[in-house]
């Protein structure tokens, strides 16, 4: 069972993205199974694949330089 709001996708338990800064240089985000993933842009603006623990995080994740980072860089 999912807890909270998740919800049941394709074997996975996803629910809402974190917060954080990275939603304005990232794309293709799940956060699924407590993993947060992404499509990142580093400093060459080619997107990298790269993702983060949610438990490691509040509420502010940044993406820098194409990795995902919690509270800057």
């Amino acid at each position: 069972a999912c807890l909270g709001m998740e919800t049941f996708v394709m074997g996975r338990c996803c629910g809402p993205l974190q917060m954080g800064s990275y939603q304005t240089t990232c794309v293709g985000c799940d956060a699924c199974n407590g993993i947060l993933s992404c499509q990142c842009e580093d400093a060459m603006h080619n997107l990298q694949p790269t993702s983060i623990p949610l438990s490691s995080c509040g509420s502010n994740i940044t993406n820098c330089n194409g990795v995902l980072l919690c509270a800057g860089c």
